[in-house]
């Protein structure tokens, strides 16, 4: 494709459209690869389930690195536009 090429359709009266569309797209994309690297960060969480008391329940325990991962993870969603 060669800027000749462009200007014979036209793009030009266009350009204000597919800079918006880009624009778009571009937002899309990076919103997308931080939701991958927020899910690859919960894979490497292995949750521990401690048996509570004699009940047959059971408890998560060490939950303090699950949770200070999930508050990040909120704050980066929330900031996500």
């Amino acid at each position: 494709l060669t800027l000749q090429r462009l200007l014979d359709l036209n793009v030009n009266h266009y350009i204000e459209s597919i800079s918006d569309i880009s624009m778009k797209a571009e937002k899309e994309f990076n919103l997308e690869n931080s939701l991958k690297l927020m899910k690859k960060e919960w894979e490497t969480i292995d949750l521990e389930l401690k048996a509570y008391k004699d009940t047959g329940s059971f408890v998560i325990g060490g939950i303090d690195e699950i949770i200070a991962l999930l508050d990040d993870h909120i704050v980066k969603t929330q900031t996500m536009r």
